[in-house]
């Protein structure tokens, strides 16, 4: 079942973002307990923005996936578009139609609020599975290290 999440969900959505971090680096994402309490406090206050979504993906009230993002506006173009934050389903449930649901779902909320586009960082190991899915890789972030 696809349902929005609640601030309740949190804790739970946090440990599936950890798990998340652990696959993207290869199992060097840091002690569990601080990561997930650090995510989970962002994602609280983000949520009472109101510019917050959480999209769940349960099966047997577990969840299973999840898919985050938030609503933002381009200040060149005026256009609403969504700031994707994390999308992610537990590896057994990926080639199910859960996690064709829970995208599907997010497509069609993103069609309701009249986003012009999604945009996501993403680690240079998931641009094949995000160029699948019709995403372009845009070169256009700057960076500067700053010295301690």
């Amino acid at each position: 079942m696809i349902r929005p999440g609640e601030e309740k969900d949190i804790p739970a959505v946090a440990l599936l973002w950890y798990r998340m971090a652990k696959e993207l680096l290869n199992g060097t994402a840091g002690e569990q307990e601080p990561l997930c309490a650090w995510w989970a406090n962002i994602t609280w206050g983000l949520m009472k923005s109101g510019n917050y979504h959480l999209w769940l993906a349960d099966k047997d009230e577990e969840i299973i996936g999840f898919i985050d993002y938030l609503d933002d506006v381009n200040l060149m173009t005026n256009e609403l578009f969504a700031a994707l934050r994390s999308y992610y389903v537990m590896p057994e449930y990926r080639r199910t139609k859960a996690a064709y649901y829970l995208w599907s779902t997010f497509l069609a909320d993103l069609r309701e609020r009249k986003s012009h586009y999604i945009e996501s960082n993403c680690e240079e190991k998931m641009v094949v599975f995000w160029r699948k899915r019709g995403f372009e890789v845009l070169p256009r972030i700057r960076r500067q290290l700053m010295e301690a």
